[in-house]
């Protein structure tokens, strides 16, 4: 026997709203929310705009105890149920993110749609929400889906809602399951900004795709004519130019990004997809890699450092399955990315999302978004003009400006410990405590020739030089005993200061009796 909530024991909110579903693209539908009283979990904000704090919080909201809900048959109006809620009140307008996870089971298991749908409303009306689903065909599923938005100020509610139908069959259960006691990682939880977010970024596809794809507007890849792989954020076709590229802020020190799609298979004679050609008989899945990518650039835009996941249900990107009977997939990544102080100063990401056709039926893209926020911060500081000083002057002046000097150390003409350059240019704004890659001349000078010099000599010379006698071994070949032979590095070469020369004398002694 499953624990039950019915429906029917729930206070409900009749609210009547027109939105986009995910799953129906423009699709007109009517929901009536039923609320569950119990869980709903005040939580107040302060609705400032935030000053620099050290880590982005977040209020979460787990799921106490399993809830029934109940199938429904398909019809027009489409019944949800709110199985988490959460209020806030903003005297200012707030940029949040709204992040949640369902996890359910079917039982008898069978190829019933599940919906996940954030919805946030204010005055009975809804401001925004986000949903991805899929035709479930195993016995537990769990997915999640995010959303960032501007808030007005005001009392606003999210929830977290979910339906189930499958045609007129409604012999089957299914149970929205809580996490463990102490688990995050599974379960049903919402989760909510308790800041602020400022600076957070939010990507979307560059065309509108409906279900249908009634305009002929959707991306596909794999099958006939189309490519193999896919930017899905970018409006070009080209994956080897970033083409969304933003600004991390002076105090970001770790940014966390969230992406929530859904992708469908396009088998042979499919309503979900324009093209149903694409599909061939007899081919039962599509399969498929996808990755978020995250990659903080130089200057130039080239890339400095590469964050990558691959989704949370294919963690080790292994290529996946969509078969023909499951047909919607969501697709959930979660990438947090360090911001690098030693990327030429340069604060740009770019956020990358990819999908791989790997064989089977094409794939359609369907809705959904990338967000990102930056989840630590730290107090700025100036990065001052340190190149032409002394390596010891410079690692003075980063001091006083709270930072620290990462010296890396070249052959240069310039005196030794003469800074040459650096990697955070004069007037940056970082993090305090960030390293400053500085460029340290050793100095520079030519190795002489100690050809046919005696050992003293030679000695003598290299070490005139401003360099050091190195390895001393001896040849035994009787050619002007006493003599340098040979000598590494090799006359004329461009050396560092203090950089040892490597010399062989000639001998005609045994081996045992060489001269010291």
């Amino acid at each position: 026997m499953y624990p039950t909530t019915p429906n029917r024991l729930l206070q409900p909110t009749q609210r009547s709203t027109d939105v986009t579903c995910a799953r129906r693209g423009t699709a007109r539908r009517q929901r009536s929310i039923f609320m569950a009283l119990a869980l709903v979990v005040p939580l107040l904000l302060t609705g400032c705009t935030s000053s620099i704090t050290s880590t982005s919080s977040s209020s979460y909201q787990p799921l106490p105890s399993q809830m029934q809900i109940s199938p429904e048959a398909y019809q027009p109006t489409y019944i949800y149920t709110t199985v988490l809620e959460t209020i806030f009140t903003l005297r200012a307008p707030e940029t949040l993110r709204v992040t949640d996870q369902l996890e359910v089971s079917l039982q008898p298991s069978t190829n019933a749609e599940v919906d996940n749908l954030i919805s946030c409303w204010q005055d009975g009306t809804e401001i925004t929400d986000e949903s991805t689903g899929t035709n479930y065909t195993g016995s537990t599923l769990q997915w999640g889906v995010s959303l960032l938005f501007t808030f007005p100020a005001g009392t606003s509610d999210c929830e977290l809602q979910t339906h189930t139908d499958n045609g007129s069959n409604k012999n089957y259960h299914m149970v929205v399951l809580p996490p463990p006691t102490g688990q995050t990682t599974t379960g049903t939880w919402l989760e909510m900004s308790a800041t602020n977010e400022v600076g957070a970024q939010e990507w979307e596809p560059p065309v509108y795709c409906n279900s249908s794809d009634s305009q002929d507007l959707c991306n596909y890849v794999g099958g006939p004519g189309n490519p193999l792989t896919i930017d899905v954020l970018s409006p070009s076709s080209d994956v080897s130019t970033p083409a969304n590229v933003w600004q991390a802020g002076d105090d970001a020190t770790l940014i966390d990004a969230i992406g929530t799609f859904e992708i469908t298979s396009c088998y042979s004679g499919t309503g979900s997809c324009k093209h149903s050609e694409y599909g061939s008989d007899g081919v039962t899945n599509a399969a498929v890699v996808s990755y978020l990518e995250i990659d903080q650039l130089h200057p130039d835009l080239s890339v400095c450092q590469m964050h990558r996941a691959y989704t949370e249900q294919h963690p080790t990107g292994d290529t996946f399955d969509i078969t023909n009977s499951t047909h919607h997939q969501p697709l959930y990544f979660h990438v947090s990315a360090s911001v690098s102080q030693t990327c030429g100063g340069s604060r740009q990401f770019a956020i990358e999302l990819y999908v791989q056709w790997k064989g089977g039926n094409p794939i359609k893209i369907e809705e959904g978004d990338v967000n990102v926020i930056t989840s630590v911060r730290a107090t700025t500081t100036t990065v001052p003009n340190v190149t032409g000083d002394t390596a010891a002057q410079a690692d003075a002046a980063l001091q006083a400006a709270r930072l620290t000097a990462a010296p890396v150390y070249v052959t240069a003409p310039a005196a030794p410990g003469t800074v040459l350059g650096q990697n955070a240019p004069a007037g940056t704004v970082e993090p305090t405590g960030s390293p400053v890659q500085i460029t340290v001349s050793q100095g520079q000078t030519t190795v002489p020739s100690v050809l046919s010099d005696d050992l003293s000599k030679a000695t003598a010379v290299i070490r005139n030089a401003g360099l050091s006698v190195g390895s001393v071994s001896y040849l035994n070949n009787c050619v002007d005993p006493g003599t340098v032979q040979s000598q590494d590095p090799l006359p004329g070469a461009q050396v560092s200061l203090g950089s040892p020369v490597n010399i062989q004398l000639s001998t005609c002694s045994s081996p045992t009796q060489q001269p010291k």
